[in-house]
């Protein structure tokens, strides 16, 4: 697994970078960089839309198919002959260093490792059998639905503020307890020049385990931009 993050890490940074394109600020810039690097790979899934049906267990993603999709955890250690790679959050890989994850999955990277691009684990004895990734297509919502949703929970005492996105998925949704924290928010952009996905957002707290539901919070990455520019570029 080492070796997929290292290409992929090493593919990304020896393209050179942009010179200065008037009218758009940096992550825009490093946006359509990195697009011009993927666009000169062979992509592995073809026919990627953002228009399909949502099955009640969402829709099983094709290997492969969320290339920058990454999944954090932590080694746990029985003893020398026992130990397992429990996958707790999602994240996105969004330069050649950094990887973005929600504020509450920080806890899960103690190790310092990652899953890079790779969607099912059911072959692989060291996870469960239902562990691989599933895509929801959900509606944005105004965030006053989901305040509403939340009135009494700890989650937001404020509401949904405007550092947040409300969505709603069309079949109730359980949050799993592992794995399924931090999810990315998402949409794919086509171009003469090869499609890309654009972050819109990281899966915020609000559900409890196992509970059945169908609204869903996200952090809006638009609202941490200059944030993000002055750690990643700087």
């Amino acid at each position: 697994m080492k070796q997929k993050v290292l290409l992929a890490v090493c593919t990304v940074f020896l393209i050179g970078y942009l010179d200065n394109v008037q009218g758009l600020r940096l992550a825009e810039q490093k946006c359509d960089e990195y697009r011009k690097a993927v666009a000169s790979l062979t992509p592995k899934v073809t026919g990627r839309t953002n228009e399909f049906e949502t099955p009640p267990n969402g829709l099983a993603a094709t290997e492969g198919e969320f290339p920058h999709q990454v999944r954090v955890g932590q080694w746990f250690y029985e003893d020398d002959d026992d130990t397992a790679f429990i996958l707790r959050c999602s994240g996105a890989l969004i330069s050649e260093r950094y990887v973005l994850v929600a504020g509450h999955c920080f806890w899960t990277m103690n190790d310092e490792e990652v899953s890079l691009g790779r969607h099912d684990y059911r072959n692989n004895s060291s996870f469960p059998e239902d562990t691989h990734l599933v895509k929801l297509r959900v509606n944005r919502l105004p965030n006053e639905e989901c305040t509403r949703d939340y009135a009494g929970s700890d989650y937001y005492p404020q509401g949904v503020t405007d550092q947040l996105l409300c969505a709603e998925s069309p079949v109730e949704w359980k949050t799993a307890c592992e794995g399924d924290a931090g999810g990315l928010l998402q949409t794919l952009v086509t171009s003469p020049s090869g499609d890309f996905y654009r972050v819109v957002g990281l899966e915020g707290k609000g559900q409890d385990c196992d509970q059945l539901h169908k609204k869903l919070t996200y952090t809006s990455v638009a609202q941490y931009l200059d944030w993000i520019e002055s750690v990643v570029w700087k």
